[in-house]
């Protein structure tokens, strides 16, 4: 397992990962997984993004195109083209916290309308893989274990997780986001961690 103190620290791993053939060949090997989470310190959120950008033009001049999604600027967009933001954003100054996070949950489909627009973005780059961004904004509206259910876009995804996975006893692993405690989070179902691989 590689492991560091700080997300920049794994920018050289994840290029030498994401541009190997094992990695970019595994959408294609039907028995193993082609999603893989990326946990990182919430902390480190704005470096990782920096960090996305550096490894994006590593692949680049590997000869390898990444496209980048951010989850939390996609589902904005969507919730923009549907011109349902600013009904949302005034209805919650009279709802409880929960009830907000809910409704919102039922705003943007995420099966039929937010993954496919995924999809969509990787086949338009012509992308080899995709890395999704935006995790930690996202919760908890989208949950990275659903959205990592959910994406099959025909090339390996790496979702950048601002959190840890954690392995329980009973071998069953949880993705637990941001400051969730261990081995609360949803579970991986498919996902293995990239600094495993």
């Amino acid at each position: 397992m590689f492991t560091f103190d700080h997300i920049t620290q794994g920018e050289p791993y994840l290029a030498d990962t994401l541009s190997s053939t094992r990695f970019l060949q595994s959408a294609d090997d039907f028995s193993n997984s082609s999603c893989f989470v990326a946990p990182y310190d919430p902390a480190q959120q704005p470096e990782c993004e920096q960090m996305v950008a550096a490894l994006v033009h590593d692949l680049a001049t590997r000869g390898h195109i990444a496209c980048v999604v951010n989850a939390y600027d996609l589902f904005l967009q969507i919730m923009d083209e549907d011109e349902i933001w600013e009904p949302y954003a005034e209805a919650q100054r009279d709802m409880p916290p929960a009830e907000f996070i809910n409704a919102l949950r039922d705003a943007v489909d995420i099966e039929n309308v937010f993954v496919p627009r995924m999809h969509e973005a990787v086949r338009s780059a012509r992308a080899e893989l995709l890395i999704v961004t935006g995790m930690g904004a996202c919760h908890p509206i989208i949950r990275a274990h659903r959205l990592v259910e959910l994406l099959n876009p025909g090339v390996p995804v790496v979702v950048m997780f601002p959190g840890r996975q954690t392995t329980l006893p009973n071998g069953k692993r949880t993705l637990d986001v941001l400051t969730t405690p261990a081995g609360t989070g949803g579970g991986k179902y498919r996902a293995r961690n990239i600094f495993d691989f």
